[in-house]
C-alpha cells in the first residue's frame, strides 16, 4: 500500500498544476483565474485516489481470495 500511495502521490505531482501565489504591494493574493484552477488540483487528487483504491481492492480480494468471508473484517482492520 506504501509503494501505490507513493506512486500515486507522485502521479498527481506529474497531473495536478498548483494555483500560483502573486505577491503584490498589500501581500500575498490568489486571483480569481488560479482560485478556479484551485479546484481543478482537488479533483486530480480524488480521481487519482480513486484509482489507487480501486487497484488495492483489487490486488487484496485477489491475493485474499482464499479467506472468503474473513476478507471483509481483514481489510476493515487493515484499513
Amino acid at each position: 500500500m506504501l509503494a501505490l500511495g507513493i506512486a500515486a502521490g507522485l502521479i498527481w505531482m506529474w497531473l495536478a498544476e498548483p494555483a500560483r501565489w502573486e505577491v503584490r504591494d498589500n501581500g500575498v493574493v490568489l486571483t480569481q483565474a488560479a482560485s478556479q484552477g484551485q479546484f481543478s488540483v482537488i479533483l486530480v487528487f480524488v480521481a487519482v485516489g480513486m484509482a489507487a483504491s480501486f487497484l488495492w481492492a483489487c490486488g487484496v480480494s485477489w491475493a485474499l481470495s482464499d479467506l472468503g468471508w474473513l476478507l471483509v473484517p481483514v481489510v476493515v482492520v487493515l484499513t
